[in-house]
């Protein structure tokens, strides 16, 4: 029961590090920024889906799926984001 606790609170600790990076990064787009809600969508759905990929660690969420991200280069928003402005979103999360 120990391990289990203590990777729990390890879980609940990466989540709370995963959305204090959410809070900095919307912080840092500029209000000019044409892309600006683009990089707000892409930023809130890559935080929603490391939140859970570490709720699915530790048996929490059934409904994880990894190659969720991947589907979302379909949509005609993600489409807008330069490659280099794609690459900085992913590794903030990481």
């Amino acid at each position: 029961m120990k391990k289990s606790t203590t990777k729990e609170e390890k879980t609940l600790k990466e989540i709370g590090k995963t959305i204090d990076k959410l809070e900095k990064y919307l912080d840092e787009i500029s209000e000019g920024d044409q892309n600006k809600h683009v990089k707000m969508w892409f930023a809130q759905k890559r935080a929603g889906h490391e939140i859970k990929r570490l709720l699915h660690e530790v048996n929490h969420y059934e409904e994880y799926e990894e190659g969720e991200l991947e589907a979302l280069s379909s949509t005609d928003y993600y489409r807008q984001l330069e490659p280099d402005e794609i690459n900085y979103i992913n590794t903030y999360f990481y």
